[in-house]
């Protein structure tokens, strides 16, 4: 069975990533949220927040486009995304895993092919 709540958190969360809005990627954080990637380890809003804005300040015309989500049973979004930017140099295929709970994201994963 398919947690819609799940779903619809995944897309707001890149919906409002793609925005590049602070304050909605914070509205969808708990306050311990965690955010590892192949670049960075952060934990705590303010720091998982601001690591995203220094990926928009770096990058100015980033985006990711979903291609699909599943839920886990455990509470998990697992996101199959593709990131492009900087006028095309960079395009990464990447899974984002979103762990939620009380309709929060708590943990944000992130997992590319390096090839």
């Amino acid at each position: 069975m398919v947690d819609f709540e799940h779903v619809s958190i995944s897309h707001r969360y890149f919906d409002a990533w793609n925005e590049q809005d602070a304050d909605k990627l914070r509205e969808l954080f708990t306050e311990d949220v965690k955010l590892v990637d192949w670049n960075i380890e952060v934990q705590g809003i303010d720091s998982v927040v601001s690591a995203n804005a220094n990926i928009w300040k770096d990058v100015p015309d980033i985006r990711a486009t979903v291609y699909d989500i599943s839920v886990s049973t455990l509470g998990r979004a697992y996101c199959h995304i593709n990131i492009n930017g900087d006028g095309g140099k960079i395009n990464i295929s990447v899974i984002d895993v979103l762990s939620i709970n009380d309709g929060k994201i708590f943990r944000v994963d992130a997992y590319h092919n390096d090839s």
